[in-house]
Protein backbone atom coordinates (compact mmCIF):
# COMPACT_ATOMS: atom_id res chain seq x y z
CA UNK A 1 0.00 0.00 0.00
CA UNK A 2 1.55 3.30 -0.69
CA UNK A 3 2.56 6.03 1.77
CA UNK A 4 -0.61 8.27 1.87
CA UNK A 5 1.56 11.29 2.90
CA UNK A 6 3.90 11.02 -0.40
CA UNK A 7 5.42 14.46 0.53
CA UNK A 8 6.10 13.94 4.35
CA UNK A 9 9.14 11.64 2.49
CA UNK A 10 10.30 14.85 1.38
CA UNK A 11 10.18 17.00 4.28
CA UNK A 12 13.76 17.71 5.55
CA UNK A 13 13.81 17.01 9.81
CA UNK A 14 14.45 19.85 11.64
CA UNK A 15 18.46 19.76 13.01
CA UNK A 16 18.93 20.15 16.44
CA UNK A 17 21.22 22.94 15.98
CA UNK A 18 18.28 25.27 14.63
CA UNK A 19 16.28 24.02 17.62
CA UNK A 20 19.09 26.01 19.53
CA UNK A 21 19.11 28.71 17.67
CA UNK A 22 15.00 29.02 17.76
CA UNK A 23 15.83 29.04 21.91
CA UNK A 24 18.31 31.43 21.59
CA UNK A 25 15.46 33.95 19.16
CA UNK A 26 13.59 33.64 21.86
CA UNK A 27 16.22 34.25 24.77
CA UNK A 28 16.97 37.29 22.35
CA UNK A 29 13.19 38.43 22.28
CA UNK A 30 12.73 38.66 26.07
CA UNK A 31 15.99 40.29 26.99
CA UNK A 32 15.02 43.08 24.40
CA UNK A 33 11.39 43.11 25.51
CA UNK A 34 12.75 43.44 28.91
CA UNK A 35 15.28 46.42 28.07
CA UNK A 36 12.47 48.49 26.07
CA UNK A 37 10.02 47.82 28.89
CA UNK A 38 13.02 49.33 31.37
CA UNK A 39 13.12 52.31 28.92
CA UNK A 40 9.44 53.06 28.63
CA UNK A 41 9.14 52.96 32.28
CA UNK A 42 11.95 55.08 32.83
CA UNK A 43 10.16 57.42 30.55
CA UNK A 44 6.73 57.18 32.05
CA UNK A 45 8.63 57.88 35.58
CA UNK A 46 10.01 60.85 34.43
CA UNK A 47 6.52 61.69 32.70
CA UNK A 48 5.09 60.70 36.27
CA UNK A 49 5.65 64.00 37.76
CA UNK A 50 4.83 67.88 36.54
CA UNK A 51 6.18 67.37 33.43
CA UNK A 52 6.52 71.58 33.12
CA UNK A 53 8.86 71.14 35.60
CA UNK A 54 11.71 69.28 34.00
CA UNK A 55 13.90 71.20 31.72
CA UNK A 56 14.36 70.79 27.90
CA UNK A 57 16.90 68.15 28.15
CA UNK A 58 15.31 66.07 30.67
CA UNK A 59 12.01 66.23 28.64
CA UNK A 60 14.46 65.05 25.52
CA UNK A 61 15.85 62.43 27.63
CA UNK A 62 12.17 61.08 28.11
CA UNK A 63 11.42 60.69 24.64
CA UNK A 64 14.67 59.51 24.03
CA UNK A 65 13.75 56.61 26.24
CA UNK A 66 10.49 56.20 24.99
CA UNK A 67 11.67 56.07 21.11
CA UNK A 68 14.40 53.73 22.58
CA UNK A 69 11.78 51.47 24.16
CA UNK A 70 9.65 51.34 21.35
CA UNK A 71 12.65 50.03 18.85
CA UNK A 72 13.88 47.57 21.66
CA UNK A 73 10.39 46.08 21.92
CA UNK A 74 10.06 46.25 18.34
CA UNK A 75 12.93 44.12 18.09
CA UNK A 76 11.92 41.47 20.27
CA UNK A 77 8.63 40.82 18.64
CA UNK A 78 10.89 40.75 15.69
CA UNK A 79 13.09 38.08 16.81
CA UNK A 80 9.99 35.73 18.29
CA UNK A 81 8.96 36.01 14.65
CA UNK A 82 12.54 34.55 13.56
CA UNK A 83 12.00 32.31 16.50
CA UNK A 84 9.05 31.07 14.97
CA UNK A 85 10.51 30.94 11.31
CA UNK A 86 13.27 28.90 11.82
CA UNK A 87 11.74 26.09 14.56
CA UNK A 88 8.98 25.55 11.63
CA UNK A 89 11.43 25.57 9.02
CA UNK A 90 10.43 28.47 6.85
CA UNK A 91 12.18 29.17 3.75
CA UNK A 92 12.67 33.03 4.60
CA UNK A 93 13.56 32.70 8.26
CA UNK A 94 17.13 31.65 7.15
CA UNK A 95 17.29 35.44 5.62
CA UNK A 96 15.54 37.25 7.98
CA UNK A 97 17.07 35.63 10.93
CA UNK A 98 20.34 36.59 9.23
CA UNK A 99 19.59 40.02 8.47
CA UNK A 100 18.10 40.99 11.79
CA UNK A 101 21.47 39.58 13.37
CA UNK A 102 23.47 41.61 10.94
CA UNK A 103 21.59 44.68 12.17
CA UNK A 104 21.59 43.63 16.41
CA UNK A 105 25.47 43.61 15.52
CA UNK A 106 25.77 46.45 13.64
CA UNK A 107 23.77 48.54 16.58
CA UNK A 108 25.74 46.47 18.99
CA UNK A 109 29.01 47.61 17.74
CA UNK A 110 27.77 51.68 17.55
CA UNK A 111 26.70 51.36 21.63
CA UNK A 112 30.28 49.55 22.12
CA UNK A 113 32.00 52.33 20.00
CA UNK A 114 29.41 55.03 21.93
CA UNK A 115 30.76 54.00 25.44
CA UNK A 116 27.45 51.58 26.16
CA UNK A 117 28.77 47.66 25.29
CA UNK A 118 25.99 45.34 25.34
CA UNK A 119 28.25 42.36 25.31
CA UNK A 120 25.38 39.39 25.92
CA UNK A 121 23.45 40.85 22.88
CA UNK A 122 26.30 40.68 20.76
CA UNK A 123 27.64 37.33 22.05
CA UNK A 124 24.42 35.77 21.20
CA UNK A 125 24.10 37.70 17.22
CA UNK A 126 27.72 35.97 16.93
CA UNK A 127 26.51 32.70 17.94
CA UNK A 128 22.96 32.64 15.96
CA UNK A 129 25.26 33.88 13.05
CA UNK A 130 27.81 31.28 13.32
CA UNK A 131 24.99 28.63 14.28
CA UNK A 132 22.86 29.74 11.06
CA UNK A 133 25.91 28.88 8.59
CA UNK A 134 26.75 25.57 9.98
CA UNK A 135 26.65 22.61 7.27
CA UNK A 136 23.77 20.94 8.80
CA UNK A 137 21.87 23.88 9.25
CA UNK A 138 21.82 25.61 5.82
CA UNK A 139 20.08 22.60 3.81
CA UNK A 140 17.05 22.81 6.19
CA UNK A 141 16.28 26.40 4.55
CA UNK A 142 17.11 25.27 1.24
CA UNK A 143 14.45 24.62 -1.38
CA UNK A 144 14.55 20.83 -3.12
CA UNK A 145 12.28 20.10 -5.92
CA UNK A 146 10.83 16.43 -5.54
CA UNK A 147 12.87 15.68 -8.88
CA UNK A 148 16.45 16.74 -7.94
CA UNK A 149 18.95 14.59 -6.14
CA UNK A 150 22.19 15.55 -4.45
CA UNK A 151 25.53 14.54 -6.28
CA UNK A 152 27.65 11.67 -4.43
CA UNK A 153 29.33 13.03 -1.21
CA UNK A 154 25.74 14.66 -1.08
CA UNK A 155 26.83 18.58 -1.49
CA UNK A 156 25.60 20.73 -3.71
CA UNK A 157 28.72 21.99 -6.32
Amino acid sequence: MPDPKPSAALKLARPSAVSVIAGLYVLQCLILLAVGAFEILNAGILWSENPRAFSASEKMQAYENTALGIAFAGLGLLSLVAALGLFTLRRWAWLFALTLEGFTLTVGLVDYFGGAPAYIEMIIAILIVVMLNQEDVQPAFRIQEPGDSLPPGGKHV
